[in-house]
C-alpha cells in the first residue's frame, strides 16, 4: 500500500513511474537530491487505504539544510523543495543534532565534502488511514493518522567520515 523508492530517475518518474501508479489508484511526488543529478526519491501511497494527501502534508527536506549553523540560506538552493527555511529553523530543537554541527565546525574537510557532495533528500508525508463505514462498537482500529518517511542515504567505501553522520 506505499512504496518508496530511492535512486529513481527524474525522467522515468515523470515518463512511467508515476503515470502507472496513478493509473492504478497511487497517490505520490517525487524529490530530486540536491546535487546536479536528475535523480532522487518517489514516495507513492494507495489511495484505496488512504485519503488522497494534501500538498501541505507532503514535505521534503535536504538533509544537509538540518546540520547547518545558518538556516538562513537561500531557499533556491533547495532545489524544488516543498519546505521553507522557517520550517527547517523549526528543527533546531534536535539536540542530537548539536554534536554533529560541532563536528562540522571543527573539521573542515567533513564539512567541505558533505556540504559540496552530500545531496540526499528526505521525503516525509502524513496519510489518513480510510475509516471504515461502521467500525464495531463505535471505535476505529485505525490510527487517525501515520508518518513516513523515504530518503537514500550516501554510501561510498571510502567515505566512512561522511557515513557516521
Amino acid at each position: 500500500d506505499i512504496i518508496c523508492l530511492q535512486e529513481v530517475d527524474a525522467s522515468i518518474h515523470n515518463s512511467l513511474i508515476s503515470p502507472v501508479l496513478k493509473a492504478k489508484g497511487y497517490q505520490g511526488f517525487y524529490s530530486n537530491k540536491v546535487t546536479s543529478q536528475q535523480e532522487g526519491c518517489s514516495l507513492f501511497w494507495s489511495t484505496s487505504v488512504f485519503e488522497v494527501a494534501k500538498a501541505e502534508d507532503m514535505q521534503e527536506f535536504p538533509l544537509r539544510s538540518l546540520l547547518t549553523k545558518d538556516a538562513s540560506l537561500d531557499e533556491g538552493e533547495y532545489y524544488n523543495a516543498k519546505s521553507t527555511v522557517r520550517e527547517l529553523v523549526k528543527l533546531e530543537r534536535w539536540e542530537s543534532m548539536n554534536g554533529i554541527r560541532q563536528l562540522l565546525e571543527d573539521h573542515d574537510e567533513v564539512r567541505r565534502v558533505y556540504s559540496e557532495s552530500v545531496g540526499q533528500i528526505l521525503q516525509v508525508v502524513r496519510l489518513c488511514p480510510k475509516q471504515p463505514a461502521s467500525s464495531e462498537q463505535g471505535c476505529s482500529s485505525k490510527p487517525d493518522s501515520i508518518v513516513v518517511a523515504n530518503t537514500h542515504l550516501f554510501y561510498h567505501p571510502m567515505a566512512g567520515h561522511i557515513r557516521l553522520l
